[in-house]
């Protein structure tokens, strides 16, 4: 055996020269034994011009032949504790071909301490010191400390050991890279330029040549696309048409199952009793489809609208959006839609909430019970009409005289006189509770009238004869009403608190695994739609905010494409992830027929060679990254460990985020 010094020249990415003489992190010698022999290993698997080559070369004074392989780019990173949202997409990034280039080469002189939205040049030295660690040789793992603690001094969400989420730590990564990296150093106040009515071309390049005038940088020419943004006013048909960059696509997951939902309707004419309907909606639809399949089940008037809320241990959590989301709404939930007319659109809403004494004696326990009834009045009503309206909605739960005169004797053990003891079945009386002395009970004062109400609070009782003023601030009314013994014979209370849960599955029920094409994603993020009621549009011709429709088209692809399938959906009560098989392409994804600004210069061509994974569910999953290194061969980075993985295995529910970059047409 002897030793040899043997010569690695690494070629990264297309560079016309080697990379010798430039940096020692892309030049390096190493001492092997054994004889040599000459190889070559191309990067992400591609035979045109911009790919990179791992070329080794020399010669043997012994003439015979070396049979090892040098794989560079293949470390895994260490886990810190919860650091694998990190490493995952870290390892996409490091395999972005452009970026190899650029940091393996003198990018130093392109560092912008100044910029006071950067990160003082410091975030770009701490990535571009870990690409060159994880490039060069040797099969230790890095440990990203350096790193972490960078990006935890300005990105303190970061800091710490919590999980979070790869998407959102990438699109900070790429911001705070693109600002430090930036080679405008001192950004010149643009003014807008009045380019409404101009053709779409010149507008486009208009907005996207003053935004380099502002943003140049490596990520801005790898990274950045233009999309082409229309809000169209539903009232007075107002168009509006802008150009904005993107560093990311962000794709819903359409669903192509049909879901089953039971919900109550609630009537306010006072003659129809509450009934349950069941209908048939898209699971990735809106509200909207909801309400209407559950209009056409009730028939509903074409003077009536439906306010659908959901209903937790008696009371209304919160109204449902029409913009909502129906994959937010869980099987266990309880929905309750009431039907009123849209004539009375302009009053406030009035909820009322039923309450019952459980217990008497010195401290009664109030218990809330049934569905909450509610109902539109004027702004300034008095406390007689506010109850007028509550016994116009409980009329239709009236039980049939029999029955209140069956449950009398069955509870006297006699019947008496019939007369005396029939109940008036439309107008419930106040009975007479001024007789008595000063020391009757808490149940003899307050129980003797059939409902005593309440301000929400239920510290202030409202009074018959004084107005209420039902708007307030947030133009809807609660109130508590206090059932007596009497009423809650009287009327129909056990109809009143039927309220089903949406879906109630069989048992070890398990739901079919779905399936979209990543086609099918971009075409749903393409598509029209209105803007919620939180992210309303300032309508320029109305000059008041309008829910306007909005339309995105791409207008201007990026070398790198990122698309992040959106698995995680998010509401101010839960969260839940969306496990759909996403079929993607891996060797030829086609947005030729997407691309609404058609430029022969580039091409709309791309091939995958990198994936963020995440397995498990919300809190305690894990992530990875499948990247095409080399040969066509790909790798599972899972942390530290890297491993071989066939192409057919890297498809998976867990893809998360992907990485394209552009082909040349054929």
């Amino acid at each position: 055996m002897f030793s040899m010094q043997i010569l690695l020249e690494l070629q990264v990415y297309g560079f016309s020269d080697t990379l010798k003489g430039i940096d020692e992190m892309a030049l390096v010698q190493s001492k092997m034994e054994g004889p040599f022999c000459s190889g070559t290993f191309k990067m992400n698997g591609s035979t045109d011009k911009v790919d990179s080559l791992l070329t080794l070369t020399g010669s043997s004074q012994s003439g015979g032949s070396y049979r090892g392989a040098v794989s560079l780019g293949l470390k895994g990173l260490q886990n810190l504790g919860n650091t694998c949202f990190m490493n995952s997409a870290i390892q996409c990034l490091v395999h972005t071909p452009k970026l190899v280039d650029y940091f393996l080469g003198d990018y130093r002189k392109e560092m912008n301490f100044d910029n006071p939205l950067g990160m003082k040049g410091e975030l770009a030295l701490a990535f571009g010191d870990l690409l060159r660690k994880l490039w060069a040789p040797g099969a230790r793992p890095v440990a990203p400390r350096m790193f972490k603690s960078k990006l935890a001094n300005f990105a303190p969400q970061f800091s710490g050991y919590n999980q979070h989420d790869s998407q959102e730590f990438l699109a900070f990564l790429l911001d705070g890279l693109h600002e430090d990296l930036n080679r405008v150093k001192c950004k010149p106040y643009i003014e807008a330029k009045g380019l409404e009515g101009s053709p779409d071309e010149e507008a486009a390049e208009e907005y996207w040549k003053n935004h380099l005038t502002r943003n140049d940088s490596i990520i801005v020419d790898a990274c950045q696309g233009q999309y082409r943004s229309t809000l169209i006013c539903p009232l007075c048909k107002k168009v509006s048409v802008t150009f904005d960059p993107f560093m990311y696509l962000s794709l819903p997951l359409p669903s192509t199952t049909m879901r089953t939902m039971m919900l109550t309707v609630m009537s306010t004419d006072g003659i129809k009793l509450s009934s349950t309907y069941t209908i048939t909606v898209p699971d990735c639809g809106r509200l909207t489809d909801l309400i209407k399949a559950l209009s056409a089940a009730c028939f509903l008037g074409d003077d009536e609208t439906l306010l659908v809320a959901e209903v937790v241990m008696n009371r209304i959590l919160n109204w449902l959006e029409p913009s909502g989301s129906i994959a937010l709404i869980r099987d266990d939930d309880k929905l309750v839609a009431y039907r009123l007319p849209k004539d009375s659109e302009k009053f406030p809403l009035v909820v009322f909430k039923h309450q019952q004494v459980e217990n008497y004696g010195i401290t009664p326990r109030w218990k809330m019970f049934g569905i909450p009834l509610v109902a539109r009045l004027p702004d300034h009503s008095c406390g007689s009409d506010i109850r007028k309206q509550f016994l116009k909605l409980l009329n239709p739960f009236l039980m049939p005289i029999e029955d209140v005169l069956n449950d009398h004797v069955d509870g006297e053990g006699n019947s008496g006189n019939e007369d005396s003891e029939m109940v008036d079945a439309t107008s419930p009386t106040v009975l007479d509770t001024d007789t008595g002395s000063d020391s009757r009970t808490w149940d003899e004062t307050h129980l003797g009238t059939d409902f005593q109400f309440f301000t929400g609070s239920g510290n202030s009782e409202i009074k018959m004869d004084e107005p209420v003023l039902v708007s307030g601030l947030t133009n809807e009314l609660e109130v508590l009403v206090l059932w007596s013994d009497k009423m809650i014979e009287k009327y129909d209370t056990c109809l009143l608190s039927s309220l089903p849960e949406v879906f109630k599955p069989p048992m070890f029920m398990k739901r079919p695994q779905e399936s979209v094409s990543l086609y099918k994603c971009l075409e749903a993020f393409l598509k029209e739609e209105p803007l919620g009621p939180e992210d309303m549009w300032y309508c320029p011709s109305c000059k008041t905010p309008r829910q306007a429709i909005k339309k995105l088209d791409l207008w201007r692809l990026p070398e790198i494409l990122v698309i992040h399938l959106k698995r995680f959906s998010y509401n101010r009560y839960f969260k839940n992830k969306l496990e759909t098989f996403v079929d993607f392409p891996v060797d030829e994804l086609d947005f030729s027929t997407y691309i609404a600004h058609k430029n022969s210069e580039f091409s709309n061509r791309y091939m995958l060679y990198a994936i963020s994974n995440h397995y498990g569910g919300l809190g305690g999953g894990h992530y990875t990254a499948s990247i095409l290194h080399g040969h066509g061969m790909w790798y599972e980075f899972d942390d530290e460990n890297v491993s071989p993985v066939s192409e057919d295995r890297i498809k998976t529910t867990a893809a998360y985020v992907l990485f394209y970059r552009r082909v040349p047409d054929v």
